[in-house]
């Protein structure tokens, strides 16, 4: 269908709300690795958001 088709949305949020991180996940992929290492992340609680087909998939981490 036409929704398989659309990528997947992770995106990363700070503590106040703020998009610090986002990255398009090609449709028909099931596993994509992002490393954080390298990111401009500073240690500290951050929100996961994953979205696609209008389902959206929340946790949160700890950089440190």
């Amino acid at each position: 269908t036409k929704e398989n088709e659309l990528p997947a949305l992770l995106e990363i949020f700070d503590l106040y709300g703020k998009k610090v991180f986002a990255k398009t996940i090609p449709s028909g992929v099931t596993i994509e690795k992002v490393d954080l290492k390298q990111s401009v992340l500073t240690p500290g609680i951050y929100q996961l958001r994953i979205s696609d087909y209008g389902n959206f998939y929340n946790c949160k981490f700890l950089k440190k």
